[in-house]
């Protein structure tokens, strides 16, 4: 069963379809506010119909890219939120000349110099980084240090949020959260080599060039004293999947195996199940993982709570009545199993011998 209120659902859909119908009325006003430089009476109102859709949500007003204005609504970061301004980014009306709409905060060509962090101002420019790429994750890790940090107090995350207040700035809110993995601060300067932020931008450009979004890698050992598997995609991106907000565990039992694992003929009874299923419901659905162990063979895979997948994998299921094959869903917007996974093969990769 999904865990999820469809109810919430709707309510937010009402919210979203209720915010634009709302805009319609005020984007000329409005553009013609800021042409004036009066923004002030729409700031509240706006505030309002932001809040109605979720109390997650910022929005911002600035310089469009193609129009003249863009509007940004934003989760500051927060991934679940991610999955609510997306909604709300699909139900836009298309941009025109006065305006355009984004579901997240876009890099800045040229980031913004000074912020102040407590008493203390900070110039962007003295940020230094020491980069290193998780080729299979297909992320970057990173070294961050600046002067100032060593006068700021760590309470209140105070070097965390200037650090991804030049990040976002940088690389976009979206970009973060596809290509940064670990993010870890310094004090005081690191003995590696360092790069500035426009030599960031460069290492993300560059892997960006090569990534291909799946990577998998296998994790055996044991279970229960019997044999395990795990093959999971490291390299597939929740942000590149965002309406995909549910995880579905479809468990298949072993006709023949071998202390639970199957042998030749079954593994290949199995993949075609699996191929199955994905053709089935298409590009409404992505494969996480495989795990192996027991008897059985679980796929774990993503979908919408709300789209066509879950009807698809149930007409294959009923397909193969003759054998026993069980389906288990879960709201999982942060994608929270994938993260688990990655950090197990990760410390696999690095543990000695």
């Amino acid at each position: 069963m999904l865990f999820v209120s469809m109810a919430s659902m709707d309510q937010q859909r009402e919210a979203i379809g209720a915010f634009w119908g709302w805009w319609d009325g005020i984007r000329a006003k409005l553009a013609a506010a800021i042409d004036a430089g009066a923004v002030d009476p729409f700031i509240e109102s706006l505030s309002t119909q932001v809040h109605a859709i979720s109390s997650r949500l910022s929005w911002e007003l600035g310089a469009g890219r193609e129009a003249r204005y863009q509007l940004c609504v934003t989760a500051e970061g927060d991934a679940e939120g991610r999955i609510i301004t997306e909604r709300w980014l699909a139900a836009a009306p298309d941009s025109d000349d006065a305006w355009e709409y984004v579901a997240a905060r876009q890099p800045h060509e040229t980031p913004d110099l000074l912020v102040s962090i407590g008493d203390v101002e900070l110039d962007l420019a003295e940020f230094y980084f020491a980069a290193y790429i998780d080729e299979p994750c297909e992320v970057i890790d990173l070294c961050v240090f600046h002067p100032v940090f060593a006068e700021v107090e760590a309470d209140g995350d105070q070097r965390a949020m200037a650090t991804f207040l030049y990040l976002e700035q940088l690389l976009g809110e979206d970009g973060v959260a596809r290509w940064l993995g670990f993010v870890d601060i310094y004090t005081e300067p690191f003995a590696d080599e360092a790069i500035d932020g426009q030599g960031l931008r460069e290492v993300v450009k560059a892997l960006q060039a090569r990534a291909s979004g799946e990577h998998w890698i296998t994790l055996r050992g044991d279970v229960d004293g019997q044999p395990g598997e795990l093959e999971a995609n490291v390299a597939i991106k929740r942000i590149d999947h965002l309406l995909l907000d549910t995880r579905i565990e479809l468990s298949i039992m072993l006709e023949d195996d071998i202390e639970g694992m199957p042998p030749a003929e079954e593994a290949e009874a199995l993949r075609a199940i699996e191929a199955e299923v994905l053709g089935a419901a298409g590009e409404h659905v992505v494969l996480l993982a495989r795990e192996t162990h027991g008897g059985q063979r679980i796929l774990h895979l993503h979908a919408a709570a709300d789209g066509p997948a879950l009807a698809a994998i149930d007409a294959v299921v009923e397909a193969h009545d003759d054998r026993a094959i069980g389906v288990d869903t879960e709201y999982d917007p942060t994608w929270e199993q994938l993260a688990a996974w990655r950090e197990e093969i990760r410390a696999a990769r690095e543990a000695p011998g």
